[in-house]
């Protein structure tokens, strides 16, 4: 059989048709989906939350939480500060940028910590400021 007589310009021609109307008419093309996915993307951007483990487990001496603060890390600026149960500032780092959006802090011993965690947006120095506990605990043989 031929290419041609298997293959009509009709059938193919439909085929087109059907194609650009699905595509055409798809909700992910329209405009009003274009337009509330922008808007969700910016509603979301720029939101601030302190996340990170409340529980850690030293194993071989130590033990490493990663900490993150959100926000927008091209204008906002964060301050990390952490504390051991007696007062004692064990780790504290500031500036601007994805570096400083997300911290690694290495724990040596068992005991309760403060991490507390100060973004300053714009002129303001303390457009967030939260603290959460995270208690390091010895891990089970």
């Amino acid at each position: 059989m031929r290419a041609k007589d298997q293959f009509p310009t009709w059938k193919i021609g439909i085929l087109y048709a059907l194609i650009s109307l699905l595509t055409v008419s798809s909700p992910l093309t329209s405009i009003s989906a274009v337009k509330n996915i922008h808007r969700t993307v910016a509603e979301d951007f720029g939101v601030l939350e302190l996340m990170g483990p409340e529980y850690l487990c030293i194993v071989f001496g130590g033990v490493i939480g990663t900490f993150s603060g959100g926000g927008d890390p091209e204008t906002d600026v964060y301050t990390w500060v952490v504390t051991d149960q007696n007062g004692e500032v064990i780790f504290n780092q500031s500036g601007g940028g994805v570096q400083y959006e997300t911290v690694k802090i290495s724990f040596n011993e068992i005991g309760k910590y403060q991490v507390k965690l100060n973004v300053r947006r714009n002129n303001q120095s303390d457009f967030y400021e939260k603290t959460m506990e995270v208690t390091v605990q010895k891990a089970l043989n």
